[in-house]
């Protein structure tokens, strides 16, 4: 006998800017996790439209699709880690990663946060992409103004796949590492380790070398 489908877990209802959020309708909720990650500053500067996990080009997001297997793996290792990948966007707001889009030079400014956070159209995306999802399966690989945006929509918080108040090396460690631990037990994983910083030679034991090497 097949499973009973899940139902919809409901939140409760939401009022912005003294009106009442219209609620998604979702049937059934997907048994994938979803990941939230951020757009970037660096971009491709293709003319033609790009996939979106494609058009971003700084080091989170090469480490990201590297850890992914390539660009072109990107679809298949989803799939095989049970994972829904999606991008916040400062110009289109949350989409799935292999929404094609153009080029664009939108910030996530406090200024643009509040537009978005205005925007009927973009929140609702928002309310009705996590919807989809048991808010446990959820994780957010965001920095803290996308995740504001997140929760200022939602009214809650969801779990961040790296410590709060991490920075910029810390945020990249911990979405290269939740990837990771979605490759098959079948696969090798190679822990992710910061170029940047130095490492002890082989066998040389921290206790011997007066701890851990020290951030510049």
């Amino acid at each position: 006998m097949a499973d009973k489908p899940i139902t919809s877990f409901q939140e409760p209802d939401l009022f912005s800017f003294g009106n009442r959020v219209d609620q998604p309708q979702i049937s059934e909720v997907s048994p994938n996790e979803a990941l939230i990650l951020p757009c970037g500053a660096g971009k491709d500067p293709a003319a033609c439209a790009l996939e979106a996990s494609k058009r971003y080009t700084g080091p989170m997001w090469q480490e990201a699709r590297k850890a992914m297997g390539g660009s072109e793996n990107i679809p298949k290792f989803l799939e095989e880690g049970g994972v829904d990948l999606y991008i916040l966007s400062a110009e289109h707001g949350l989409i799935p990663a292999d929404q094609l889009i153009e080029p664009y030079d939108t910030e996530l400014t406090p200024q643009r946060l509040e537009e978005i956070k205005g925007d009927k159209s973009l929140t609702q995306t928002i309310r009705n992409t996590f919807a989809k999802y048991d808010p446990e399966k959820i994780r957010l690989g965001t920095p803290k103004r996308y995740t504001k945006l997140i929760t200022d929509v939602m009214g809650r918080d969801y779990t961040s796949v790296f410590p709060e108040g991490s920075g910029s090396g810390l945020q990249k460690k911990g979405i290269v590492d939740y990837l990771k631990s979605k490759i098959p037990s079948s696969r090798e994983v190679v822990p992710y380790e910061d170029p940047q910083q130095p490492r002890l030679p082989m066998g040389e034991d921290e206790s011997k070398t007066g701890g851990p090497p020290k951030s510049t």
